[in-house]
């Protein structure tokens, strides 16, 4: 059994999708409040640990973080992608980045909201699903076309 886990995330807002052997079994959006410290990155790292050990996921698709103007925007995402990406490899997953665009081109577009109706038509059950939910969905399914066995769909 392969599980892959793909996640959305930022300082506040997390979207988390587990697929098991390719197929998508779960997704998750978990929100962290307060202002963003470097408590709040050792919050958001532990918390991942925990779903980590929970889930034991042995492939880990995280989204790259898309430049900003902001240089502490860039700085905080960077080091909450970097937190997350340590903890799946001392948990024992492979851990890969894929950037939003590359995601978005394997469905044939550059645009968010048509890659994300893509998936919302993938499927249909993810109605009630976060824009984070959708976005984690949308990196393993890309992933998966780029680099498994052609994704599901």
């Amino acid at each position: 059994m392969v599980k892959t886990l793909g996640i959305d995330t930022s300082s506040r807002k997390q979207g988390l999708a587990v697929y098991i052997d390719g197929v998508l079994d779960k997704t998750y959006a978990h929100e962290f409040e307060g202002k963003y410290d470097l408590t709040k990155l050792l919050e958001i790292i532990t918390w991942y640990d925990n779903f980590f050990k929970k889930h034991k996921p042995n492939i880990v698709v995280v989204e790259k973080p898309a430049p900003v103007r902001n240089s502490r925007a860039v700085t905080m995402l960077n080091q909450v992608v970097g937190g997350v990406v340590a903890v799946a490899f001392y948990n024992g997953a492979y851990a890969n980045y894929m950037h939003n665009a590359t995601a978005k081109a394997q469905f044939g577009t550059m645009k968010k909201e048509i890659a994300v109706d893509h998936i919302r038509k993938m499927y249909p059950e993810l109605e009630d699903a976060t824009d984070d939910e959708l976005d984690a969905v949308l990196m393993v399914e890309a992933y998966m076309k780029l680099y498994m066995n052609g994704g599901n769909k």
